[in-house]
């Protein structure tokens, strides 16, 4: 039964992968580098795009949704979600869509390696930490301490769905503290992806010469406020991680 286990194992690992590749290559072959960097390609594709889903935002909502779950379950990063989720859905709906899109995402990649991943790795890891107090307590109370390591950690996002393994996290615990913990800063690129947009349409924009500046888009609220936001995000985020490790180590 063992053999049959690792033999599964090592099969969905050179599968994930070998999707991943493909994945990454469609993604990246479709177009050149210098059409995904011209002017003309990228405001008429978003033109294209804003038409489509203000005509179609039930199927948009979908295609958004099972490209992002995938995303995520590619060890994609959820931050270009949310911002493209504001600048076709606004900030709200945006900011919901991406939420629930990267915690399904999320959720299946660690059910996922949770069960395939190969023992000795998570061994490794356990016996490495196995002094400190941080995963006893992180397993006394996984859901606060899981919200709190969703909202402060600085490893992509991707990665830190397959460490949550290393503590066996309850799913619905995972599953809760991914939708609450990552709630701030998706809000936060929602609503400059919406504040991008209004600039862009409202400003009448057709070339390259027209686009406004940095400093113009600046001094619009739409775009100097959820900066702030996210300035005082990062503030706070770098207060609670110390706060948070502090208080670990005392304890």
């Amino acid at each position: 039964m063992d053999a049959i286990e690792k033999i599964k194992k090592h099969l969905f690992t050179t599968i994930y992968f070998t999707l991943l590749i493909f994945f990454l290559y469609y993604i990246f072959s479709h177009y050149s580098i210098e059409e995904l960097k011209s002017f003309e390609f990228v405001y008429y594709t978003t033109e294209w795009l804003s038409s489509f889903t203000d005509s179609n935002i039930y199927l948009s909502s979908l295609i958004f949704l099972l490209f992002s779950v995938l995303w995520i379950f590619f060890l994609g990063i959820g931050s270009p979600l949310a911002l493209f989720a504001g600048i076709y859905f606004g900030t709200l709906y945006g900011t919901i869509l991406t939420m629930v899109s990267l915690t399904i995402g999320s959720t299946m990649l660690y059910v996922s390696a949770r069960y395939f991943l190969p023992e000795r790795i998570t061994n490794v890891f356990l016996n490495k930490y196995r002094n400190q107090k941080l995963i006893e307590r992180f397993r006394n109370n996984e859901l606060k301490f899981f919200i709190i390591y969703r909202f402060i950690a600085e490893i992509p996002f991707g990665i830190a769905n397959i460490i949550a393994i290393f503590f066996n996290m309850k799913t619905k615990n995972f599953i809760l503290g991914t939708f609450v913990g990552i709630f701030p800063s998706m809000f936060i690129f929602a609503s400059i992806g919406s504040g991008l947009e209004t600039i862009v349409f409202n400003s009448k924009v057709f070339n390259e010469d027209d686009f406004p500046t940095f400093l113009e888009m600046l001094k619009s609220s739409e775009i100097y406020i959820p900066l702030l936001f996210f300035i005082i995000f990062l503030i706070t985020v770098y207060a609670a991680k110390r706060f948070f490790f502090e208080e670990t180590k005392e304890q």
